[in-house]
């Protein structure tokens, strides 16, 4: 945007906030100006050189979603015991107390 409108400069935004008087932003906009200038694309990269870091983030994540998958397995498989467990010792005390009442009779 600065480096197709330089005017755009003038915006207060760029004068409130220090980062753009940082050498740094400076530095960015003069690379991005060469860029645009030389008509070549700041994202054009070389496939070559990206493919490893896709593939490792790919992998890394692979392993995460399997590893998070098994915690959901073995979370489902905790909760429907203690669901069992539960429904046993309500049927458990249901009789209890209807062998209770019966007996009572």
């Amino acid at each position: 945007m600065l480096v197709l409108h330089p005017e755009r400069a003038n915006h207060p935004l760029f004068h409130c906030m220090q980062v753009f008087d940082m050498p740094e932003w400076t530095a960015c906009v003069s690379t991005l100006k060469s860029a645009i200038e030389s008509k070549n694309n700041p994202l054009d990269v070389n496939l070559e050189l990206v493919i490893p870091g896709i593939q490792q983030w790919h992998d890394t994540n692979t392993q995460v979603i399997t590893c998070l998958s098994s915690k959901v397995e073995q979370l489902t498989d905790a909760l429907t015991k203690v669901c069992k467990d539960i429904q046993e010792q309500r049927r458990d005390q249901t009789e209890a107390i209807g062998g209770c009442l019966h007996g009572s009779g």
